[in-house]
């Protein structure tokens, strides 16, 4: 009765399909990764301000924790509303892999103190398209061909997202990883991040979605390969050369409104730094 209530109240998974018992040893990891800390065996990874994240083991398998950290005095009234961040992270992922969608399994829930929320996921054998793509970590280890066929294949799978009338909450490339598989078999692409999706149609959140996948700094991925991507969608969304080049545009005044908002604040938002240990502008 009490799980009954509590995900009722949205504070609790409903589909979570299987569930490591959230014990007192991964509760006391969850705690000193909350507070900024390595505990052994586990390493922190860069995060954004309002969450860490560290990559360990976990019952002899690679493991991914993500603590929600509170965001604010309405974090509890928003929960009760619409069901706490790690709650809505479980229950949509799973509504995207029964949707058929790859995202990497959920192994756990749990809170701490009534706070904070951690959710562990299995890792998988997948490498961020940042990696690929881009040079933000280092020269992409694909070769031209490779690239540009990844690109278009990456649009393609953002298109049947949409197309099955879904729109993700935080569409960045960092937040799409990728198994490149044999020549002739597909790539399957993951998603992450996944508590801000929902269901809808919007043609204005369709593109918010594309305007996300784009601000990627000039000086990182070329506007060729951001078009490539771009035409990849086009054509698994049935788009003649007309609205393609629509689309374009749109994209571009887009990029560049959100690009100015954020000089005028000074910048991207604030990331934790796990060298640091502190909340940094990238």
């Amino acid at each position: 009765m009490r799980d009954k209530i509590m995900q009722w109240l949205g504070f609790k998974p409903r589909r979570l399909r299987e569930n490591i018992e959230a014990d007192c040893d991964l509760s006391r990891v969850a705690r000193l990764i909350a507070r900024g800390e390595e505990p052994p065996g586990w390493q922190l990874l860069s995060s954004s301000a309002a969450a860490r994240v560290a990559h360990g083991t976990w019952h002899a398998q690679p493991v991914f924790l993500k603590i929600f950290l509170p965001r604010g005095y309405l974090e509890g009234l928003k929960s009760l509303l619409r069901g706490s961040r790690g709650v809505r992270a479980v229950d949509l992922s799973e509504q995207l892999t029964q949707a058929g969608f790859h995202t990497p399994p959920v192994l756990a829930h749990g809170w701490l103190n009534n706070q904070c929320e951690f959710v562990l996921t299995r890792a998988v054998h997948a490498v961020p398209m940042l990696t690929y793509v881009t040079t933000r970590l280092g020269p992409p280890p694909l070769s031209l061909r490779e690239r540009r066929q990844l690109l278009h294949e990456c649009g393609r799978e953002i298109a049947r997202l949409h197309r099955n009338g879904w729109i993700h909450g935080d569409l960045r490339l960092a937040n799409i990883l990728v198994t490149v598989n044999a020549p002739q078999a597909p790539n399957e692409f993951w998603f992450l991040d996944n508590e801000g999706n929902r269901k809808c149609r919007s043609q204005r959140q369709r593109l918010r979605n594309l305007v996300q996948m784009s601000m990627i700094r000039d000086e990182f991925q070329s506007t060729t390969d951001r078009m490539r991507l771009l035409k990849g969608y086009s054509t698994g969304m049935a788009l003649d050369p007309i609205e393609h080049r629509e689309l374009a545009n749109l994209i571009r005044k887009a990029r560049q409104r959100r690009w100015a908002r954020r000089e005028r604040r000074g910048g991207p938002k604030a990331r934790f730094d796990p060298r640091s240990g502190e909340n940094r502008l990238p």
